[in-house]
């Protein structure tokens, strides 16, 4: 029974880490339409095992995708031990319809569709997300090798929103043009090629470096005849430079109003703090900007309050602008408006151990335990969203249990 709690606890955690993969954390290299029909993309971040992406050929249409679900959704899941930054992937359709080969890790159709596994050769796109078939809540990578003058859209190079073309897309939410998709039509003049790929122009640089190299079309080549492979085996990806170092980024509700508070360890050339919101993850709002220290090596407190939280769940996350214009973003924080972030603690009456458990968790958070006097009995911090703490020391009587943003819950030692 140990064992198998360890192991759902192991994947509630897992799960939650998986959720943070964003767009431009990989980067599509080659595409073909002929036969092998196959594909192949970078990882520019570590990738944890069992972390799930989804790819398909299926359009955007700038809503939902178009036809409803009728072309090939892929879910690749990452190998046991993960993917290192810089591991190239390469995911092919085998002779049989709709099973896959995988360099890394492994792929299996995932959408109910009887359609096959067919980027076209007559323009098409393949799409990176996660989240489930039939609701992506990011989209991470987008390649278009389509081109349609009636429905070009000049400023994302994409196709136009309100698409009922399979083999067109407009830009996902999330990714920008030349920042983490490519639109490789305009390498080839605006002619349609069956297979493209990223020439290798760069293959070592930080991770802001090899997006813009990878996602710049003046660096893919394409042809109607020969098909190709990943230019690279692997990439080198070199930490960027931190503009800002967190140390924490939290949030509270109070009067109704939401507080985020954040701490720096150190900035360097630091310009501002953009906050972001968000009700599904998938559309982001910015309901504030302040300005940032520039140059600190101390601890330094920023505070933000949003006066109108929605009711449920609302999410936070920073966008962390250096005074070149690099930005760097920081982990998302929920926060359950309309409801007291509230802990769990049991069994009760507890005996030797206390189970502590939080209904939202983002980053460690300090704890104290108090007797009923006051007086401090422990000290520490919550890990993960659930830990045991051993109370069998404790004297038996009613403890008070305080994590910070929390309401304090009491329990009975026996």
């Amino acid at each position: 029974m140990k064992k198998l709690y360890t192991f759902l606890l192991a994947l509630c955690l897992k799960l939650t880490v998986f959720a943070q993969l964003t767009s431009g954390d990989i980067a599509f290299l080659h595409a073909n339409a002929d036969a092998p029909k196959d594909f192949s993309w970078v990882a520019l971040v570590n990738i944890a095992a069992g972390t799930e992406i989804f790819f398909t050929e299926d359009g955007w249409n700038g809503t939902a995708f178009y036809p409803a679900i009728t072309e090939a959704h892929i879910l690749w899941t990452s190998p046991i031990g993960g993917i290192t930054a810089g591991t190239v992937v390469n995911i092919a359709e085998t002779v049989t319809a709709n099973t896959f080969t995988c360099s890394h890790g492994t792929a299996v159709l995932a959408s109910t569709s009887t359609d096959t596994w067919d980027f076209s050769t007559a323009g098409d796109q393949i799409l990176a997300y996660t989240g489930t078939v039939q609701n992506p809540t990011q989209f991470i990578a987008g390649i278009t090798v389509d081109y349609n003058p009636s429905t070009y859209n000049t400023t994302t190079m994409w196709g136009s929103n309100g698409l009922s073309n399979i083999t067109s897309s407009a830009l996902p939410p999330g990714l920008t043009n030349g920042v983490n998709a490519i639109a490789v039509i305009n390498a080839n003049n605006g002619t349609e090629l069956d297979n493209n790929r990223y020439n290798c122009f760069i293959t070592s640089g930080t991770k802001s470096q090899l997006l813009a190299a990878i996602n710049n079309y003046v660096n893919w080549e394409g042809d109607n005849n020969t098909t190709y492979t990943s230019c690279a085996t692997s990439f080198t990806v070199i930490p960027d430079a931190l503009p800002v170092t967190l140390a924490g980024f939290t949030g509270k509700i109070e009067n109704e109003a939401v507080h985020l508070n954040w701490q720096t360890a150190q900035e360097m050339n630091s310009s501002r703090f953009e906050i972001e919101h968000s009700t599904n993850l998938v559309t982001w709002k910015q309901i504030g900007t302040l300005a940032a220290a520039g140059n600190s090596d101390i601890l330094k407190d920023y505070f933000f309050v949003h006066q109108n939280p929605v009711r449920g769940n609302n999410y936070y996350r920073l966008q962390m602008t250096d005074l070149d214009g690099s930005r760097k973003q920081s982990t998302v924080v929920r926060i359950a408006a309309g409801t007291k972030n509230t802990i769990k603690v049991y069994p009760v009456p507890a005996t030797s151990y206390l189970v502590l458990e939080t209904d939202a968790f983002s980053q460690p958070l300090p704890y104290t335990i108090t007797d009923w006097t006051g007086k401090v009995i422990k000290k520490d911090v919550l890990k993960k969203h659930r830990e045991h703490i051993p109370v069998a020391e404790f004297s038996p009587g009613l403890y008070l249990i305080r994590l910070a943003g929390y309401e304090a819950a009491k329990f009975l030692k026996q």
